[in-house]
Parts: structure tokens; sequence; C-alpha cells
């Protein structure tokens, strides 16, 4: 019997913390990861993994859990940020102003197979670097941080990269972001930014914003009053999620109001009608709760058919909780959360049957993972 896909039933992922462990774990803060093939890189602000000497970026196998040889020599001069793989060229940003021993303000590419720096770069790079943020969308890298100026063209804490030459693209939303974006994803030829900012190309839109891929024209697409707390007014998103099988824009952060609706740290938009920026009803109770953080800074995404969610959480749909939640996709309901100690800002990436958990944290689920942590995932 064919059942319509929109009835059929998944389990729930049961997640059982593996023994996969780098012995001794990241003495720091893990930022930023990705994956290419068997290779875990990671960025941070630490300076050693496995007991071994590492400045603020290197690479574990993600089978094994062992350090790997891997390492752009001396590291970064301070903590990396945010990292984003494209073919042959792994790009890095940050605070440092040199990596693997050559000058790079803020940004740089790596070779994902020997640490090597590659040429690509902006020249001269960024004017202020700090706690940057990198997207690779639609073919074009995005960049965001505190920086006026980057590879010589001004441009206020948002800009757009060629990943091929270093070159800064003409896209620009005229007078750049008040404040830098947390997030950004890419809908048709739209891109959604999420951030702290109040304007964005010269128009008023409060933590979120709608604006060409193309012509960085900011549309009208707007959530009347944007992303707001009762209490304090101007707040933001921090963290963007496109769930394409429910067509929902999920989007997190410190808000209590979306759209002068009260959502308590997550709501969402109907991401295949882009003309319309009303609040979806979708709502789990009390989302990320009252008087809590609410502040999801690292991801959103997906694992079995549930929705994850991680950051610095205390609470979400009523139950206290330190770290990540697992939600059922379709009506968000609680299925499960992993708890760090201290309350941790995590991340995480899927990988198959397996969950690796990153961030800032000593334990997870009462177990010694400092920083890093795998679980495996059955259903």
């Amino acid at each position: 019997m064919f059942i319509p896909l929109s009835m059929r039933k998944t389990n729930p992922p049961v997640l059982t913390l593996s023994s996969w462990y780098p012995t001794g774990g990241v003495n720091g803060s893990v930022l930023c990861a990705v994956l290419s093939g068997s290779t875990l890189f990671i960025g941070g602000s630490f300076t050693q993994v496995a007991g071994v000497n590492r400045n603020n970026i290197a690479a574990i196998d993600v089978n094994t859990g062992a350090l790997l040889s891997w390492y752009p020599s001396g590291g970064a001069s301070s903590q990396v940020t945010s990292m984003v793989l494209n073919g042959t060229s792994l790009f890095v940003s940050g605070a440092f102003t040199t990596i693997g021993g050559s000058t790079r303000s803020g940004i740089a590419a790596l070779n994902p197979s020997t640490g090597a720096v590659l040429s690509w770069y902006p020249t001269g790079g960024m004017n202020i670097p700090g706690n940057n943020t990198l997207r690779f969308l639609g073919g074009v890298l995005y960049v965001s941080g505190n920086f006026t100026t980057i590879g010589g063209s001004t441009r206020n804490r948002l800009a757009a990269l060629n990943p091929s030459t270093g070159a800064v693209l003409s896209w620009y939303p005229t007078g750049g972001s008040s404040v830098p974006f947390s997030d950004m994803v890419l809908i048709g030829s739209v891109l959604i930014i999420c951030g702290q900012f109040t304007t964005i190309g010269g128009v008023a839109r409060i933590g979120i914003a709608a604006v060409d891929a193309s012509t960085a024209a900011v549309l009208s697409w707007y959530p009347t009053g944007g992303l707001q707390t009762p209490a304090s007014g101007n707040s933001y998103g921090s963290a963007l999620y496109v769930d394409t099988v429910n067509q929902r824009l999920i989007v997190t952060g410190p808000f209590g109001l979306a759209g002068g609706i009260v959502r308590n740290g997550l709501c969402a938009f109907d991401a295949s009608n882009l003309s319309s920026a009303d609040v979806l009803s979708w709502y789990p109770t009390n989302g990320f709760g009252t008087g809590s953080p609410s502040h999801v800074l690292m991801n959103v995404g997906v694992l079995n058919e549930s929705l994850i969610f991680s950051g610095v959480l205390n609470s979400y749909s009523d139950r206290p909780t330190n770290g990540l939640v697992l939600a059922q996709r379709s009506t968000g309901q609680l299925i499960a959360t992993i708890e760090a100690v201290p309350t941790a800002n995590i991340g995480f990436i899927v990988n198959g049957s397996s969950l690796i958990i990153f961030g800032s944290f000593s334990s997870i689920n009462g177990q010694t993972r400092a920083n890093v942590a795998q679980f495996s995932v059955t259903s």
C-alpha cells in the first residue's frame, strides 16, 4: 500500500555517547568545524589537541579520534572562528593576523591535504580581524565581521569574495551592515541574513533581512518590527535553517517577539513564498523559554528527520536543557536532549550514523569530554 510522505512514521534517533575521543580532548573552545571525508577540521581558541601543540587549528581522524599530522606550521596567531570547505580550498577566518607562518589578516585559504597556506587572499585582508563568519552560497564566499575594509575595498562588516581569485566582488548592500551578520542562507535568488544589525544596505531591518543575491538590493520581505525582546527592544537572529521537506525557514536567537508575535527564541516562515513574511503558527510550546538566553549560536539542522538545535540553551518547550535538543521535525515536539557541563555553546556536524559535537564543555551526559565528542546514532 502506498503511504503518502506526510503520513509516514520515522523512529526518532537514539544517541549513544561513543568512545571516540582525541585523548585528553581539546584544551580550549572549539568554535567551528568542517568535515572532509575522514578528516574533521576544527578551529577555535586552543593550544593543544590530544596533548600535542596545535594553535587554534587542527585535524582529527573522524573514525579513530586520532590527531592527524595535518597542520599549518605554527598554527594561527589567534582564534579561528569560522571555516568552510570548497573543493581543494579550506577557507578559514578569525582574529588571526598570521597562519602557517604567512601574513593573513583575518582570512586565509589552506590546502586541506597538506595544510599549506594557499596564495588565495583578498590583498591586505581585513583591517579589523575578529569574530568573523563565512558562508559559501551559490558559488560565492560571503564574509562578515567588524571590518570596514577588506581586500582594499570599503565594505562595512559584510562582503562577497571570489572563491577562486580572492577578489572582492561588486555585490554589496550600500553602506553594508550596522553589525556583522550571524548567519545567512540562500533561497532561490534571495539571501536571508540574520544578526544583531538594525540597518542593512541603508534600510531599517532589526535582526533579519532579505537581500537580492544578484543586485544586493534590500528586499521588501520583512516581518514587521523584525526580531525583538519585549523588555529591551531590538534583538536578533543567530542561526537559520531551511527545512526543504516542510518548506520552512527556521530562525533562532535571543528574541521574544518575531513580527510582533510572541516567539521565544524560535520562529518559522514560509520558505516557499517569500512574498509573505508572516510568522507561521509552527511553534513548540514556549520555544526556548522566557527569560533564558535562547541564544542558539551554533547550528540548526536535521538528523534522521529530527531537528537539532544547539548553542547556549536553558530550556526547550518548558524542559531545562544545557546544550543540544532533538525535536520532531513536523511539530517541533521535544524528543531528547544532550546535556553539556558547563552550560555550553555547542555546535554539531552530522556524519552518517554519527553526530559530532564541539564547543566549550568539560563533560557530556556526565562523561568527561573536553570540547569535542561523538555520538553514535540508531533509530
